[in-house]
């Protein structure tokens, strides 16, 4: 017998007030050449599918402010697509890959990546040098800007994730913010990873201090050692109690190490390394535990070894959108 899927429309249907808000977004990364809400606006549209549907189909009406400032007697709601409330499955799917691939051809460009020291796109990794005789080596989708002087050298981890190996020798301390976390080391060996909700330290050789905060609200400085860990999250600092160097670095040997992991976090991390976004259509299949050792080159087979490992289903559309269910 056919496995049916249950299909929620809450899940995929952007409200009017959802799409009032990509609206707004659009506007406001269009007057920001810099980038400096880009972050945030990432963070909403994984929040749920229906954020990535409101901004495709506001970015389909090629006019946000009149999504937002409609004419008299035209409801806010009546100015997106009506879709059949009752539409088979694989309509929906058919859908849901259109939108998706539209929203992700029409973004807006990010011409700022263009002056920054650092940048890399999804799936790709490189090795930078600087200046004073440090490298850098950014992770998927990473950017880093620099500000280097006569007393400091300052690096600035717009996103993504960092490896530092901070050359020895110069008096200048080597600074990294990372949004409100920040770090200061002369001469060492650490990771650094902005998530949008958190920022992480690892260290391999030497020491570091990592504070959170700025200002009067900056909060005492963790020391932490060749391999320790530390997670700002809002402005807590916490360290870890077992740092794990060897998953911390797994991405620069090209792999991503999972230890009893919800499949939700490991799908978040797949999905860094891919053109296409992976979607799990049931709660409870979110909190499945995955175990594994996978190549950041190669998703598909990760994809395929959660599926057998697992004993789930997975829908391929175009795009390389995946839906797991």
């Amino acid at each position: 017998m056919a496995m049916k899927i249950r299909w929620d429309d809450s899940e995929f249907e952007p409200t009017p007030a959802m799409l009032r808000r990509a609206a707004r977004w659009q506007l406001r990364l269009r007057d920001d050449p810099a980038g400096t809400h880009r972050a945030d606006y990432e963070t909403w549209l994984a929040l749920k599918p229906a954020h990535e549907f409101a901004a495709a189909e506001v970015a389909a009406l090629g006019d946000a402010a009149r999504l937002l400032a409609p004419e008299a007697g035209a409801p806010v709601a009546q100015l997106r697509p009506v879709r059949a409330r009752r539409a088979v499955p694989a309509l929906r799917i058919a859908a849901a890959a259109a939108a998706l691939w539209f929203c992700a051809f029409t973004a807006v460009p990010w011409l700022s990546d263009l002056g920054a020291g650092a940048v890399t796109a999804t799936g790709q990794s490189a090795r930078y040098h600087l200046a004073d005789g440090s490298a850098v080596t950014l992770n998927t989708d990473s950017r880093i800007d620099l500000a280097f002087s006569g007393t400091e050298r300052r690096v600035a981890l717009a996103r993504g994730e960092a490896y530092f190996a901070v050359r020895k020798g110069d008096p200048r301390p080597f600074l990294v913010d990372a949004g409100e976390g920040h770090v200061r080391v002369t001469g060492t060996h650490f990771y650094v990873r902005r998530d949008a909700d958190r920022v992480t330290v690892t260290v391999e050789e030497g020491h570091v201090r990592f504070s959170g905060g700025a200002g009067r609200n900056a909060g005492p400085a963790l020391a932490l050692g060749a391999g320790e860990q530390a997670f700002l999250t809002g402005h807590r600092l916490q360290r870890q109690a077992n740092g794990d160097l060897f998953t911390a670095g797994a991405w620069r040997r090209g792999q991503m190490v999972f230890l009893d992991a919800p499949l939700g976090d490991v799908v978040a991390e797949l999905n860094r390394y891919r053109g296409g976004r992976i979607w799990i259509l049931s709660a409870s299949l979110r909190q499945r535990n995955v175990s594994g050792l996978f190549k950041t080159g190669d998703t598909a087979e990760a994809i395929r070894t959660i599926e057998e490992r697992l004993g789930i289903e997975a829908i391929h559309l175009p795009g390389g959108t995946v839906l797991f269910y």
